[in-house]
């Protein structure tokens, strides 16, 4: 009888723990979207944009504006002002798309932290930045970071907010508790097949961009 009893306790401890490890397994796959699951079918949230201006406004705040003087970024100074604007003409951008919401720098000219989204740009034929050139890693008038798309990942923290990560363990974008926004980043990544990360004003930028790194055209031009 008690080893009847052993055996029994020891069946229903494996018991648990296989469904402790099933329950866990379940848990973690929900809690994440990989690269080769993502849809690259997805919706844009965009403006459009021309005859960028850049403004010192009534606060002694330097911005970018659009025509008719609608205000699209605050920056902390005028420099990093100026090579956003020849960053954006360089590239002829058309749209200025995001997922999340949030800013890089505030109406007092002061950079965020923690920014809780992702900033991407379109040219007029719909397509993203460095799709009609080649794009080198050496090119000294830009500050980008390459990333292998392949090994992104929409993850759920231990601090219950979702991240881009670069596996293993390269957090590229926060998007807070935002599942939704998170995901669709990496969509969008993948749609226009985005492989560089592109900062102006680091360690804190206040304007960022996604680019994609080309071999197989044979211009490059350094701006």
């Amino acid at each position: 009888m008690y080893y009847q009893f052993l055996i029994f306790m020891k069946e229903n401890s494996l018991l648990k723990s296989s469904i402790f490890l099933l329950l866990s397994i379940s848990l973690f796959s929900c809690s994440k979207t990989t690269y080769k699951k993502a849809s690259p079918i997805v919706e844009d949230n965009c403006i459009s944009i021309s005859n960028i201006l850049i403004v010192k406004n009534m606060d002694s705040i330097w911005e970018l504006r659009n025509e008719e003087e609608e205000h699209l970024f605050y920056f902390p100074n005028f420099k990093e002002a100026e090579k956003t604007k020849i960053v954006l003409e360089h590239y002829q951008v058309k749209f200025l798309c995001n997922c999340g919401e949030g800013y890089y720098t505030n109406s007092l000219g002061e950079e965020n932290r923690n920014s809780l989204f992702m900033q991407y740009q379109l040219s007029s034929d719909n397509t993203g930045i460095g799709n009609n050139e080649m794009n080198s890693y050496r090119n000294s008038s830009e500050d980008c970071l390459p990333f292998d798309p392949e090994k992104l990942v929409a993850k759920k923290s231990l601090d219950g907010n979702w991240y881009l990560i670069e596996k293993p363990g390269h957090s590229m974008f926060g998007f807070g508790k935002n599942e939704e926004e998170c995901v669709k980043a990496l969509s969008v990544i993948k749609k226009y097949g985005f492989n560089q990360s592109c900062f102006v004003g680091r360690a804190n930028p206040s304007f960022s961009y996604l680019k994609r790194f080309r071999e197989d055209i044979d211009t490059l031009v350094i701006f």
